[in-house]
């Protein structure tokens, strides 16, 4: 990192800061939650302010104000807030196109094939990110803003078409399958009933999503089209093979 640079350290080596909740002052006394010491507190503060090369920042109030503002949180609850600056080159904060508005966007290398939206932009990253299907009840339990704009995750339950939509339940994993896969590490905990393998071939549970993002009868027509070169046909063939093809696993609520 820059800062390791600016400190001639040869590992990576972050100034770590603690405020007290709803105070503007350091947390004074170590905990096993927070193991510095003031003293050490007050030496990473000044650190980041002096060696952080490009820092935003010129004092530790301009620092506090950034969690005040707006967007920041809210759902007035808890999170975690990353502030980029000193950006790479292949990097762009997007806020110019109006559709990309409150984005962070990869440009790519030249004359590379084009990275997909999930991978290219932050927003489009986000939200994919957990999983929501409001018909089932399945929210996300974090709010994700980005440049002071809420990332509306997607709704899987909308957004492939009902008509050729299809969920199926998969098999549950039988307490033998648990065993093999997670050997000795599987009954560790005391459980009734035989153990942790078979409590956890009781709850696990899967399913499986396809389905199309437009209608069938649009598919066929986009792909049956005659189209050549950089045509706008060619283009929507190109979105639908690429952007609008492939799987998302979700474990937990999380993205994998």
């Amino acid at each position: 990192s820059s800062f390791s640079r600016a400190i001639d350290a040869d590992q990576l080596r972050l100034p770590l800061c603690t405020w007290e909740a709803g105070r503007d002052a350091l947390l004074t006394g170590a905990s096993e939650e927070a193991p510095l010491r003031t003293r050490q507190r007050e030496a990473s503060l000044q650190m980041l302010l002096e060696e952080c090369e490009g820092l935003p920042y010129l004092s530790e109030a301009e620092l506090l104000a950034e969690f005040a503002s707006p967007g920041w949180s809210q759902s007035g609850g808890t999170g975690t807030r990353i502030v980029l600056w000193g950006v790479r080159k292949d990097l762009e904060f997007a806020a110019v196109a109006r559709r990309l508005k409150g984005d962070i966007v990869v440009r790519g290398s030249p004359g590379a094939k084009p990275p997909l939206s999930h991978q290219r932009s932050l927003r489009a990253y986000a939200e994919v990110l957990y999983l929501r299907l409001s018909g089932q009840g399945v929210e996300p339990t974090m709010e994700i803003v980005i440049d002071g704009r809420r990332v509306e995750p997607r709704d899987w339950s909308t957004y492939l078409e009902g008509g050729m939509r299809r969920t199926v339940a998969l098999p549950r994993p039988s307490a033998e399958d648990v065993q093999r896969q997670f050997g000795e590490e599987a009954d560790r905990q005391d459980r009734p009933s035989g153990g942790a393998a078979l409590e956890c071939s009781r709850s696990a549970a899967a399913s499986l999503t396809l389905g199309y993002a437009r209608s069938f009868e649009e598919v066929v027509q986009v792909l049956s089209a005659a189209s050549s070169g950089e045509s706008a046909i060619a283009g929507e063939k190109r979105l639908l093979a690429a952007e609008e093809t492939g799987i998302f696993f979700y474990h937990k609520g999380r993205m994998t």
